[in-house]
C-alpha cells in the first residue's frame, strides 16, 4: 500500500513516516523540503502542482505552527485551499484515494466564522473533502498534543521547564485532556488501513486540572485524572465525546512520566 504523507518532518509527522516505513508501506514525502518525493509549498497560495503520484491514502498532517499565531493566521485560510488543491490532484491520479486528516480540538469550542481562525479553518477543510471533493475521509479532532520538540511557550513545556509556571499560565483552573506524539502517530497508521470513516475525538479519554499538574511537578503530589462522568461538573472540560473517541490510546499516566523526565 503507498501512503503519501504531509507534514512528515514535524513532531507527528515524523513519527508517523518511520512508523510506517517499518510496517513495510510505500510512503511518499509531500512538501517543500528539497527531500520531498513531491514537491508542493502548502503556505504558499500560489503552488504550481504537478501531476500527483499514484498512492491509496493521503495523510494531511501539515498545517501553520508557529506558536501562539497559528489561532489567528491568513495561513490557516491558505492552507485549507492549498489541501483542497492538493486532494485534487491526487484524487486525479487515483478517484478511490482515502484521505485521513489531522484537525483540532478548537474545532469543537470555537464558535468563530473567521476563516483565519484556526478552529473554523480546520472545520472548513473537512467540510469541503466530505462536501465538494466528496473523498472518503478520516478526520481525527486531536486534543491537546505533546511530546519532545513543542515550543516552550505551550502549555505543558511551560509547566515542565520553569521553577514557577503558575505565573506564566492563564488559567490554572481549567481541565484538559492531553495525548502524546507518539499515540497520535499509532492512531493514524491504524487508520490508513482502517477504512471506517467520519470524524473522530483523539485524546486520552481523561481530563487533568492544569494547577494539579504544576503542583505534581513541583512537589511529586499524583494529580487525579477526570473521567467523563465529570463532564458536567467542568464549563471548559475539553476532552471527547466517548461516543465518537477512535478506541484505544488510554495511557493517561503517560503525561506525569513525561512531565518529570
Amino acid at each position: 500500500m503507498r501512503v503519501a504523507v504531509t507534514g512528515w518532518t514535524g513532531n507527528i509527522g515524523s513519527l508517523l513516516t518511520k512508523k510506517l516505513k517499518r510496517s513495510g508501506f510505500d510512503v511518499i514525502k509531500v512538501g517543500r523540503q528539497p527531500q520531498a518525493d513531491y514537491q508542493i509549498d502548502l503556505s504558499s497560495a500560489s503552488s504550481d502542482l504537478e501531476v500527483a503520484p499514484y498512492c491509496d491514502v493521503l495523510v494531511l498532517l501539515a498545517w501553520y505552527t508557529d506558536h501562539p499565531h497559528f489561532w489567528m493566521s491568513p495561513l490557516n485560510e491558505v492552507f485549507v485551499n492549498t489541501s483542497i488543491q492538493l486532494v485534487t490532484k491526487f484524487q486525479t491520479t487515483n478517484p478511490n484515494v482515502r484521505v485521513v486528516g489531522a484537525g483540532s480540538c478548537a474545532e469543537l469550542y470555537s464558535k468563530s466564522q473567521n476563516k483565519y481562525e484556526l478552529g473554523h479553518a480546520k472545520r472548513r477543510l473537512r467540510q469541503l473533502l466530505e462536501n465538494r471533493c466528496g473523498i472518503p475521509t478520516t478526520w481525527f479532532q486531536i486534543f491537546f498534543a505533546y511530546g519532545p520538540g513543542e515550543p516552550e511557550t505551550k502549555l505543558l513545556p511551560i509547566i515542565k521547564h520553569n521553577n514557577d509556571p503558575s505565573q506564566l499560565i492563564k488559567e490554572p483552573g481549567a481541565i484538559r485532556d492531553f495525548i502524546h506524539f507518539d499515540n497520535i502517530a499509532l492512531t493514524i497508521e491504524e487508520s490508513v488501513t482502517d477504512v471506517r470513516q467520519g470524524c473522530f475525538h483523539l485524546g486520552s479519554g481523561y481530563g487533568y486540572l492544569i494547577a494539579d499538574l504544576i503542583q505534581y511537578k513541583l512537589s511529586g503530589k499524583i494529580p487525579r485524572a477526570h473521567p467523563f462522568s465529570e463532564h458536567n461538573k467542568w464549563a471548559d472540560f475539553k476532552v471527547a465525546n466517548p461516543t465518537q473517541c477512535w478506541p484505544g490510546r488510554k495511557n493517561v499516566d503517560q503525561i506525569l512520566t513525561w512531565l518529570r523526565e
